[in-house]
This record gives structure tokens, sequence and C-alpha cells, in this order.
């Protein structure tokens, strides 16, 4: 089976963690991006997803 790279952007919560966790559960690799600073529960997720994440900071 081919594994599939996803760019999934706002994974703190909603439909993009949503669509974050099914990426990750059927074996494809996801780029998770959020804004949120306080989302230290979001990255322990994403550490246990095996995912890539980036904070993205649209504020400067």
């Amino acid at each position: 089976m081919n594994k599939k790279n996803w760019l999934i952007t706002g994974v703190s919560g909603g439909l993009g963690r949503a669509l974050a966790k099914k990426v990750i559960a059927q074996g494809d690799y996801a780029f998770a991006t959020f804004r949120k600073e306080s989302m230290a529960e979001v990255q322990k997720d994403i550490d246990d997803w095996k995912a890539i994440s980036s904070k993205t900071n649209f504020d400067s």
C-alpha cells in the first residue's frame, strides 16, 4: 500500500484534529500545523501519532 503525505492545518481542534487522527490511524504521514501557543496537549497527541508538527505564527 502506498502511504500518502498530508499537510493538515488547524489540528488544535475540530475538523483539522479529526482529520489528522484519521490520517495517522490509516498509516499515512501528516505534517500538522497549529497557531495556539498553549497547545501542549496537541503536541503530545501529535508526538503519539508520530506526525511532524509546526507551530505557525501569523501575528508577526
